[in-house]
């Protein structure tokens, strides 16, 4: 077909055009715009050195922490299993001999330790006969717990009496957030009696002692490891 001149269809013009509207050069613009995310090393290695020392001391704070106070709980039921075990022969012997206000002095002897909050016995009625707090002395059993552990921990401990009395055998659990052990004891007051030996203790220092070594050891292996990446800071600048 003909050409007319100074039209879209003259091939000069049509050149130019397409000309105008190609792109730059393959690379130019990214090259105009790429950005570098890279640190030198003596930087990112020390940084990545940090944030490992900052994740690690979280883990083991973590691990170490759960740990401990699994022990710290195992450890606490064994003992209240064996001193209850040890109490509870003394304790059958003295309510024969009718010698109740030598028990209330046993079980105040408990108390006294720094870690035991409250004990007391009660009779076959579950009523509380002995006790080192007077105002515990004659209420029910269910009455005394409500004052010494509140309404919903009380539910926790009267709701495993029947089994324990059943099969004679104690039972123990953790409250307050695993600060407080509770335990009971089924006792035999002779001819089918069984009452129960119950006895609190707090766990509280010893889980925030060892809270505090666990939190002494981590903040020393990733106050180590910062050490170290400050060091490896200054090495890599020399070299």
């Amino acid at each position: 077909p003909s050409c007319v001149p100074g039209t879209l269809a003259d091939p000069r013009y049509a050149d130019s055009v397409i000309g105008a509207s190609r792109p730059a050069a393959a690379g130019t613009l990214a090259d105009r715009l790429k950005i570098r995310l890279s640190l030198p090393l003596n930087i990112g290695l020390p940084l990545a050195v940090i944030l490992f020392a900052v994740i690690f001391g979280l883990w083991d704070g973590i691990t170490h922490y759960r740990a401990e106070f699994a022990a710290i709980e195992h450890e606490t039921t064994e003992r209240m299993a064996r001193e209850l075990m040890s109490l509870q022969e003394s304790v059958e012997y003295l309510y024969s001999t009718d010698a109740l206000a030598q028990v209330d002095r046993e079980l105040d002897a408990r108390v006294s330790r720094d870690d035991i909050e409250d004990g007391l016995l009660t009779d076959d009625t579950d009523r509380v006969i002995a006790s080192p707090r007077q105002d515990l002395k004659g209420l029910s059993l269910p009455d005394a717990l409500d004052r010494l552990l509140g309404d919903s921990a009380r539910t926790r401990v009267i709701a495993a009496l029947p089994a324990a009395k059943q099969e004679r055998r104690g039972w123990t659990t953790f409250l307050s957030d695993g600060n407080l052990a509770v335990a009971i004891l089924p006792i035999s007051l002779g001819a089918d009696r069984t009452g129960i030996l119950y006895e609190q203790r707090d766990v509280s220092l010893i889980k925030q002692g060892a809270l505090a070594d666990i939190r002494n050891q981590t903040l020393m292996r990733a106050g180590s490891l910062m050490a170290f990446s400050l060091l490896l800071v200054g090495f890599l600048r020399i070299y």
